[in-house]
């Protein structure tokens, strides 16, 4: 490997190990030569070469004098046709550093009025930061008040920023739009037992930079990467609460799951169907106190995790007998547990969570390369560095270059995803055939990430019923339901709704009503999720087109074919599904 590549594949860790190195060196030193004017002058010198050695390339491009070379606009200009030159010469430590430059610039021009000028030259010193928060900036993230959390924390920690550049801004992606007020952490909590808003902004990062400075954290700050760290400062505990948590808890990596057995189960809620707390503020020594369900076990070990620095995910998933709640939690670093508080009958299934950048519901595949570190790996980062570029000959108005560099990059690593949904985007005006192959090519990649090789089959289907091969195309999505019956009937029932919605709208009355017999008893053991996906919709259908006698009849076929292992949530199912069913034929009957 060439010593561009070996420093490209480590660049993520650089300048942790960078911020450190002075510490290291002296130490180490210490123990060679003790504390005489000897080691002290040892110290500095092998500081200096060292340091130049590891950071001295950074010098390549200093921080420019916009007065001198124009304004901020015309230096990304000048960076980018220094990234491409480094591109060209396949040198690719060179070629990210500048893309990130570029792009620094182009924030700078746009956005630099909220940055300060300091904060401006130490972030153009540190252009791998800059690479990775630019590559989780997205265009719905609110981009100017993203910069206004990072100079507000700058302003007011500019050491602790500087030393944990990665945590500041993790946060501004966060807290740069609010949580949602009606869903956020869950719904069964009412807005009077929880303000649901984020801490304050620099308190919040004092807390975890004074958790890490006193190794009161599970993970160390300079292991987690700025993604992870996202799971870390969404929290909607009070910093108090999260104090209490980190001060009276003894929490452990290994033993971090038994928090969410230490809130005792409320059995007397549950049996009433009462989802809402409704025992005053919702605070963790109040649920730890006074017990809850599961979706309150959830929320408390999700907020005691981060607490103590351990990015934590809460899901909710619809399973055979109705919802449970769960958590996901980085257990070390590359490997995430999502197993806490998950019941064995839900095994396949994923459940609903918030990503904390956008407040909306992440994809399964999303989570997947969460765990994975997936953007870690040196061959993704090369990936991206090519689809970096290709963006970059698209706005120079080659498309034929912008699809060869994409291309390379999903030929370098197959499951960079954001290059295959490009190349599939910019191809919808060109021969179908071509783009059919590229959508068999992407489902082939993905195809140990069940949601994104359902994604790239129904696309297949699309573009093969598009030519007239209906049976074809049928086939791909019977595909889909094949492959994910088992071990993932939620994705296969969302082919089968998929399929009802379309069915509904050609087929005669007598084919639904074998079509649903028939896929009821298909996705029996999913339980509730057929339920929701195949039942209702039918239900509702039929009450539609005035079918009242045909509903209950198959309102009846689901209560006695559904294996639902909690009979009083297919009874409540049931009994929702009735009432409709009556009120409906009231309404209709008085008009």
């Amino acid at each position: 490997m060439r010593h561009d590549d070996t420093i490209f594949a480590n660049e993520g860790q650089m300048l942790q190990t960078n911020s450190h190195l002075s510490i290291i060196i002296r130490k180490r030193v210490e123990c060679l030569f003790g504390h005489d004017r000897l080691r002290v002058m040892v110290t500095r010198g092998l500081f200096v070469i060292i340091w130049w050695q590891t950071m001295g390339w950074l010098a390549a491009m200093p921080y420019p004098d916009v007065s001198e070379r124009g304004t901020w606009r015309e230096v990304a200009f000048q960076c980018e046709e220094e990234a491409s030159e480094a591109y060209d010469k396949k040198a690719w430590k060179p070629a990210a550093e500048a893309m990130a430059r570029a792009q620094l610039a182009y924030a700078y021009a746009f956005r630099g009025a909220v940055l300060e000028e300091s904060l401006k030259r130490w972030w153009w010193e540190a252009p791998f930061v800059a690479r990775t928060f630019f590559r989780l900036l997205r265009p719905t993230d609110a981009h100017e008040e993203v910069y206004g959390c990072l100079q507000r924390l700058f302003q007011a920690e500019p050491e602790a920023f500087r030393a944990h550049p990665q945590l500041a801004m993790a946060m501004a992606l966060v807290y740069d739009q609010s949580p949602p007020q009606r869903h956020w952490p869950h719904r069964q909590v009412s807005r009077d037992s929880l303000d649901r808003r984020l801490p304050d902004l620099v308190e919040a990062f004092r807390f975890w930079v004074e958790t890490d400075r006193e190794k009161k954290g599970v993970h160390r700050l300079d292991a987690l990467l700025m993604e992870e760290l996202t799971y870390v400062v969404d929290v909607s505990a009070s910093i108090d609460e999260l104090r209490w948590a980190r001060d009276h808890l003894e929490v452990t990596a290994e033993h971090l799951k038994r928090q969410y057995w230490e809130v005792p189960y409320d059995y007397d809620r549950y049996e009433a169907l009462e989802t809402t707390w409704r025992d005053g503020p919702y605070q963790l020594s109040a649920i730890r106190e006074k017990g809850g369900i599961c979706v309150d076990q959830a929320y408390y070990l999700t907020q005691v995790a981060k607490a103590h620095l351990v990015p934590s995910i809460a899901v909710i998933g619809v399973m055979e007998d109705g919802l449970h709640a769960w958590v996901g939690y980085l257990e070390a670093p590359g490997k995430w547990n999502f197993e806490a508080g998950r019941r064995p009958d839900s095994a396949y299934v994923t459940g609903r969570t918030f990503d904390p950048q956008t407040w909306e519901r992440p994809m399964d595949h999303e989570l997947a390369f969460l765990k994975e570190r997936l953007a870690e790996e040196p061959r993704y980062r090369r990936a991206q560095l090519h689809f970096d570029f290709a963006l970059l000959a698209q706005r120079e108005g080659n498309l034929l270059g912008a699809k060869d560099r994409a291309a390379r990059a999903v030929r370098e690593h197959p499951r960079h995803l954001p290059s295959w949904e490009w190349l599939l985007q910019v191809g919808e005006s060109e021969d179908v055939a071509m783009l059919e192959k590229l959508a068999r090519q992407a489902a082939i990649a993905f195809n140990d990430y069940p949601d994104l090789e359902a994604r790239f089959l129904r696309k297949t289907a699309s573009l093969v019923e598009a030519r007239g091969e209906s049976a074809e195309g049928q086939q791909l999505r019977q595909r889909i339901v094949s492959r994910n019956r088992k071990d993932r009937p939620d994705l296969a029932l969302i082919e089968a709704a998929t399929a009802w919605r379309r069915a509904m709208r050609e087929e005669s009355l007598d084919a639904l009503v074998n079509r649903y017999r028939r896929d009821v008893s298909t996705f029996r053991k999913a339980g509730l999720i057929t339920g929701h996906r195949i039942v209702r919709p039918f239900v509702n259908h039929l009450m539609r087109i005035r079918e009242w006698e045909t509903a209950e009849k198959a309102i009846a076929f689901a209560a006695a074919r559904l294996e639902v292992p909690q009979q009083a949530q297919l009874d409540r199912l049931v009994e929702d599904l009735r009432g409709d069913l009556s009120r409906r034929r009231r309404s209709e009957s008085t008009k």
